[in-house]
């Protein structure tokens, strides 16, 4: 046996990875006693694991709140694997650095986690994701039909989708802290920006819209409806001479008030769609 570099790394069903890892960690019980003079005692604690993975690619393969099998390998057999269930993505369309699209999966175990062979391998060819000249369009109309605008000078945006799943530990859990899956979803929006002069391309906090985070020249990321919840940091910086800027920062709002041109006003349930079009919310 020897020592080796992590560049045969792959985990299954997922393309063009960047970087695995997990960490097995067990809660251990401290205690001090008569017996022990004065000196701490630690006994078998809960045992949890968790893990992530990035991909340089559009779409996450499992989402918030959906169970799967993680297989990560070092070099095709060995590695870790075991039953989890996905606890958060982060989507990153990097505009100002062109750097490639990426996401990272973060997720918690749903099963024992086992550390030896593990079968992975990717066979798909690369297609650069790119985010140079990529934008986020934004409709606040409150009509039929919406209306789409740019966020005016954009520098990235991140999404960061999250499911509130239930952690768990009984007689059935072999001492294991384990992830119910099924849990409610969220989601956070945030934006930098270059802002102008009059300020007017920022959304208010408190209002409502939709928005559009394009992966390519036609297809995006389509959330509604994103509550606007801050304007972070605007900056006048003289010493440095730095460019004017701003992130906008915005939650998940499953419902809002829309009026449909003139009709008094409905609550309407929001989604999340991916870049294929495919609805993940509601569920």
């Amino acid at each position: 046996m020897s020592v080796i570099s992590g560049n045969k790394g792959a985990v299954n069903g997922a393309a063009q990875i960047g970087n695995w890892s997990v960490t097995s960690t067990a809660d251990l019980q401290a205690f001090v006693a008569s017996g022990s003079k004065q000196g701490t005692v630690r006994s078998d604690g809960i045992k949890k694991w968790n893990g992530q993975y990035m991909g340089k690619e559009t779409t996450p393969p499992v989402m918030p709140g959906v169970s799967f099998t993680f297989t990560g390998s070092f070099e095709g057999t060995n590695g870790a694997t075991g039953t989890a269930v996905v606890d958060q993505v982060e989507i990153v369309i990097d505009i100002e650095t062109g750097t490639v699209i990426q996401y990272t999966t973060q997720f918690s175990a749903a099963g024992a986690l086992t550390l030896g062979a593990a079968a992975a391998t990717d066979t798909t060819v690369p297609t650069p994701k790119t985010s140079v000249g990529r934008k986020v369009e934004i409709n606040t109309t409150t009509g039929v039909t919406p209306v789409w605008s740019n966020i005016l000078n954009t520098k990235a945006i991140t999404i960061t989708i999250t499911a509130a799943n239930a952690k768990y530990s009984d007689s059935e859990t072999s001492g294991e802290e384990w992830t119910l899956p099924g849990g409610n979803i969220d989601f956070q929006v945030s934006i930098p920006v270059n802002v102008e002069d009059d300020l007017a391309n920022l959304p208010a906090v408190n209002s409502f819209a939709e928005i559009r985070a394009y992966v390519n020249a036609t297809t995006f990321w389509h959330l509604r409806w994103v509550k606007w919840g801050e304007q972070s940091d605007i900056r006048v910086d003289i010493d440095t001479n730095e460019m004017i800027g701003c992130t906008l920062n915005g939650s998940m709002s499953g419902s809002e008030s829309w009026t449909d041109d003139g009709v008094p006003a409905a609550q309407v349930l929001g989604f999340i769609k991916n870049p294929a079009a495919a609805t993940f919310w509601p569920v």
